[in-house]
């Protein structure tokens, strides 16, 4: 599963790349509220969001006159905000990772007046670079290395500044388990971004 749907996103790159009419390259930053959803044995948990970042590049294809193809390469920090209380004291057990995102988008894109309103929906694929509990100690062995989902979003252009708002919902269990645990655990990232055409 895993070398196919990498061998999946390689391809649709490697098609958007191969087109350099009518193309342009970009540039996005912006905040993420990203939690994770446990389930364990029937019961689920789901921490506070936690407040994190991405940044990253964007190349932008038309495909005809409103429809666009945006695949990019971003980095983003994910995960959860979760404290407990013990003993009188406050403990933060969220975690925080790190990862290279490649979404590719499909834009359908309308006229505004004088700008556009694009709306947006495509897969990504997601690789973990790290992860921190909230004390900083490593717990990536605890999650998988492969992340992938769906985006929904929208975004208003105003010349070539971009102002977004997408919805990631993590379609894989990153939870790396022993053999017997049906735990599994999916990214929710819900994001605002500021982009630049060049």
């Amino acid at each position: 599963m895993k070398k196919l749907t990498i061998s999946l996103f390689s391809a649709l790159m490697f098609m958007a790349l191969s087109y350099t009419a009518n193309a342009q390259f970009g540039a996005r930053a912006g905040i993420n509220l990203a939690n994770i959803s446990i389930e364990s044995e029937g019961v689920t948990i789901e921490g506070d969001n936690k407040f994190a970042f991405h940044a990253g590049l964007t190349y932008e294809h038309m495909l005809s006159e409103n429809l666009y193809l945006r695949p990019g390469a971003l980095f983003s920090i994910k995960g959860y905000e979760f404290e407990i209380e013990f003993l009188g004291e406050t403990i933060d057990a969220g975690v925080t990772t790190t990862n290279i995102e490649i979404p590719i988008d499909f834009v359908y894109k309308l006229a505004a007046g004088s700008n556009k309103v694009g709306l947006h929906a495509g897969p990504y694929l997601g690789m973990l670079m790290g992860a921190e509990d909230g004390e900083g100690t490593d717990v990536k062995e605890g999650f998988k290395s492969l992340d992938f989902g769906l985006n929904i979003g929208a975004t208003f252009e105003l010349n070539k500044i971009s102002l977004g708002i997408n919805y990631g919902l993590g379609l894989a269990n990153i939870a790396e388990t022993e053999d017997g645990d049906d735990t599994t655990a999916t990214n929710r990232v819900l994001a605002f971004f500021v982009g630049y055409a060049f």
